[in-house]
């Protein structure tokens, strides 16, 4: 049974869970309408691609239901912190809801009716950009759809409620905010063979093999831990063959991926791990085209570090790619440069 609440509500949103490696991790923010904006304003800023498929199969439920299920994953920054000082007396009561869900993560919910908290936190977002870190299939479909209504609309005003969309706000600066890596996975090459391929990336990369147990989870976090510390300073890649060799790609120089982008491409983009592993490694290296990898040919995507392996030794797959996360500051720079990562290059979790 849904009950629209009486009075207007913004909803103070924490999720905590536990991080490998990290322990404790509290992820703040807050939900709220957000007016829907044309990316050309610059007002909404995305930093991946979209496919057509998604936003089709979306506009249409859109149009049946007139509802958002899910709402959009938007970034802001602000170093001082004003929305966690504004509610820090709000949560000291007891949620209004409170659950844990079947992956352990404890989500809360404050109900704020306060409108000096409301014109404060407008205050605190006017003029900052937004950057949706997830939803950006929905976003789209929310601006497709806002147009249908709109052309249908004699009476358009602006403020009909087709014009807002559902958005969980959440400060990139949060200690919780954080992102994780989306492993690659190829699969169906014909005639492929492991050596050739280490040869011909040799080109561009310093080439580590590593003998570990792939069994054992100890000696996977070993080989997580070290494919973390190559890349803290530069582009670090970790591909898995199968059998108990880890092979960790270093990126000799960041410029010889000026050769795999026009003049125009933003630094930030060029230098990302997942567009050096698309560019030179499966287009190069695999013949995989950009448009075979953005169809998901001979690619599959997993976000569990350890999956890989057995995939690669049940023969599921040919050859796994582990990755590092992308850095926060990284999905501001490619947004700003009004540019878009590759398919699945951020995972914010949960």
């Amino acid at each position: 049974m849904l009950v629209r609440d009486e009075t207007p509500s913004l909803y103070l949103y924490d999720e905590e869970y536990q991080a490998t490696g990290i322990g404790k991790v509290v992820r703040q923010g807050f939900i709220a309408l957000a007016r829907l904006e044309d990316f050309a304003t610059g007002v909404v800023k995305p930093h991946e691609k979209t496919l057509s498929g998604p936003k089709a199969d979306r506009l249409e439920l859109t149009k049946a239901c007139r509802a958002n299920f899910s709402p959009i994953f938007g970034l802001y920054s602000d170093p001082c912190c004003v929305q966690e000082a504004l509610t820090w007396e709000i949560k000291k009561r007891v949620p209004d809801l409170e659950v844990m869900d079947d992956d352990g993560v404890v989500h809360r919910l404050w109900q704020v009716t306060d409108r000096t908290v409301f014109k404060k936190i407008r205050d605190m977002l006017d003029n900052k950009p937004l950057f949706i870190a997830d939803g950006h299939h929905r976003y789209e479909t929310a601006l497709n759809y806002r147009n249908l209504r709109r052309d249908q609309d004699p009476d358009f005003s602006g403020k009909e409620l087709y014009n807002y969309v559902l958005m969980y706000f959440a400060n990139m600066e949060d200690q919780g905010m954080l992102i994780f890596p989306t492993h690659r996975l190829v699969h169906g090459l014909q005639d492929f063979r492991l050596e050739p391929l280490l040869t011909s990336v040799g080109e561009y990369f310093q080439v580590e093999a590593h003998t570990f147990d792939p069994d054992d989870a100890e000696s996977r976090q070993q080989m997580r831990s070290l494919l973390q510390q190559r890349g803290e300073d530069k582009v670090a890649l970790g591909l898995y063959g199968g059998g108990d060799t880890l092979y960790l790609l270093i990126l000799k120089d960041k410029k010889l991926m000026d050769g795999f982008f026009d003049a125009k491409t933003s630094k930030a983009l060029r230098t990302l791990d997942v567009s050096v592993l698309h560019r030179v490694v499966l287009e190069k290296g695999l013949h995989i085209s950009l448009e075979a990898q953005e169809a998901q040919t001979h690619l599959t995507y997993v976000k569990n570090f350890d999956e890989p392996f057995s995939l690669v030794r049940s023969g599921q797959c040919q050859l796994a790619f582990l990755m590092n996360p992308t850095r926060m500051s990284q999905v501001r720079d490619v947004a700003n440069a009004g540019e878009k990562m590759p398919q699945k290059s951020t995972y914010f979790y949960p």
